[in-house]
């Protein structure tokens, strides 16, 4: 469920967008952000150490994402 964007904006929410391939956060980083996505998906990830990917998650418009 989203959070109406008016409430957001009234907290100090801010419109970020980003490109294919860019971080939004990475592992062991604290959680400082509630992300709402509004357009396209974002996968979260990560590696083995041998550099193979595992896909944790697909979050599309609509879906909540906090760190």
């Amino acid at each position: 469920m989203l959070i109406q964007e008016q409430l957001l904006r009234k907290h100090g929410a801010t419109e970020n967008f980003y490109q294919p391939g860019d971080f939004i956060f990475e592992e062991d980083t604290s959680a400082n952000y509630y992300y709402q996505i509004i357009r396209g998906e974002i996968k979260l990830n990560n590696y083995d150490d041998e550099g193979k990917e595992f896909i944790q998650n697909i979050y599309a418009a609509g879906d909540p994402l906090a760190k």
